[in-house]
């Protein structure tokens, strides 16, 4: 004899169909931000030869009038031309037109760390470190540093790092000395 499912049970796999759903929904909708798109097709064209193939043929369709105008998806063709700019770097320099030494190193002179620009908001906007001595807050950010070492679960893992790397920023915005235990070249990229 099949057992009838009351109404609770019913209800919960009702919910759990619709938690589903809005998930599906939700993850679809990131999808069509065209950056995201970019990103997911650059992540899938390095990981896959035949894409990378592709993103040529993509490149040489949206440049050739003669092939028509075929409508990509702005991602996707942002992504196919971030996955494409090294051979076409490398195209250039071996017909004499350009560096591609020379433009890797501009482009990596011009890109800011945007995680070093955040951390800086950061401790700028939450004051993190002001009204502590140079000694308490070095003992802070040993106490963050093992905390972030610890075996813990990736959310936990995450917030420790995230406190260790910005109160190191404070310390360093805040004038103290580089910690004996922090190599000088680490002391200069904070």
């Amino acid at each position: 004899m099949v057992k009838k499912p009351t109404a609770a049970e019913i209800e919960l796999q009702l919910s759990e169909r619709r938690f589903i759903l809005e998930a599906m929904n939700t993850a679809a909708k990131v999808l069509e931000v065209p950056v995201i798109t970019a990103f997911v097709w650059y992540y899938l064209s390095r990981t896959n030869a035949a894409l990378g193939a592709l993103n040529k043929a993509i490149l040489a369709a949206e440049l050739a009038p003669i092939v028509g105008d075929i409508q990509f998806p702005p991602g996707v063709l942002l992504g196919a031309a971030m996955e494409s700019s090294e051979d076409f770097l490398k195209i250039l320099d071996g017909a004499g037109i350009l560096d591609a030494d020379k433009v890797k190193e501009a482009a990596q002179e011009a890109v800011e760390d945007t995680g070093s620009v955040l951390a800086d908001v950061l401790v700028g906007v939450t004051g993190l470190g002001k009204g502590f001595n140079c000694q308490e807050l070095e003992s802070a950010v040993l106490d963050a540093r093992t905390a972030a070492l610890a075996d813990q679960p990736w959310y936990l893992k995450w917030g420790n790092t995230s406190s260790y790397g910005l109160l190191l920023k404070s310390l360093k915005t805040n004038g103290c000395d580089r910690p004996g235990w922090l190599s000088e070249e680490k002391w200069r990229e904070l």
